[in-house]
């Protein structure tokens, strides 16, 4: 059996494996995984595909300048983190907040018009949690430049529409709670990695214990009536940009592990290169990935 060398593009980083030549085969006598139906836990096939979503997403957006008009002059972008709250006080189903988020996604993805603020939205991960109180929130990652007010606008007034801001205006005499919070990245030095297990991450919730029939407390995954988790169109589905090694891909990453721009790690099977410098720019390869 002959072997092959691949490379494979991630976020700040090249993979080389070996594969046999026509790729793996399966034999004959395994059966396919049987395929459950969707339960809303994050088992591991699903924690591999967030992931290359993240991977893809992060390799979908380099640093740029963009013109805040809140301070009136230009900045350094990359991503923003968005959280949308639900300010009902009963418990609102996940699947009417869905219906909600897919509303708000939908406005931001259309293009630019006199009441829109921000740029059109085409890249994002979501992903939605439950509250100490029991109530929905939604983490939502972009690298489109959103107006904070507008986000607050559009995000409330779904939510009035939905009756879930009643409670605040039975309190405060208005129907805009302050129910959205946008933060930057600056902070974090690993975003890929933030993102991943953030997304990846698996609720729980205390079961009674029951005593009388000998069963101790437990912790349950939460199972929510809607998606936990998704992605944009253009990510959706992709797969990181894999391609046979050649000669010259071979020279320039060795000659890149020699000057220091790329950190070698070899283990079995397959070598990870951790990009250092700026030489490498694993961006480049973005619309091979996106095909």
């Amino acid at each position: 059996m002959e072997w092959e060398t691949f490379v494979q593009v991630r976020h700040n980083q090249l993979v080389t494996f070996d594969r046999p030549e026509g790729g793996f085969r399966q034999p004959a006598w395994r059966k396919p995984p049987t395929r459950r139906g969707y339960s809303g836990e994050i088992t591991a096939s699903t924690r591999k595909r967030i992931e290359t979503a993240v991977d893809i997403f992060l390799q979908c957006s380099p640093k740029r300048r963009v013109f805040n008009p809140i301070i009136g002059k230009e900045q350094n972008f990359q991503l923003s983190f968005i959280t949308l709250t639900i300010s009902a006080h009963n418990q609102v189903p996940a699947s009417e907040g869905h219906k909600a988020l897919k509303s708000w996604l939908q406005h931001f993805k259309r293009p630019w018009h006199k009441k829109k603020m921000s740029e059109p939205m085409t890249s994002y991960i979501w992903k939605a949690e439950v509250q100490a109180r029991g109530q929905l929130h939604y983490h939502l990652t972009t690298n489109a430049w959103l107006h904070f007010a507008e986000i607050r606008r559009v995000w409330n007034d779904l939510q009035k529409a939905r009756g879930w801001t009643n409670d605040y205006f039975l309190l405060k005499g208005h129907h805009d709670p302050n129910s959205t919070d946008v933060h930057s990245i600056y902070k974090i030095k690993d975003v890929r990695r933030y993102l991943s297990k953030y997304i990846a991450k698996q609720e729980y919730t205390d079961s009674p214990a029951d005593p009388e029939a000998g069963f101790p407390a437990l912790k349950v995954p939460i199972v929510l009536d809607a998606k936990v988790w998704g992605c944009s169109e253009d990510i959706k589905g992709k797969k990181r940009f894999t391609e046979k090694i050649d000669k010259w891909t071979w020279l320039s990453m060795k000659s890149g592990t020699d000057s220091g721009d790329l950190r070698k790690k070899e283990v079995k099977h397959c070598n990870f290169y951790d990009v250092q410098g700026n030489r490498f720019k694993t961006e480049d390869y973005t619309r091979k990935t996106m095909v």
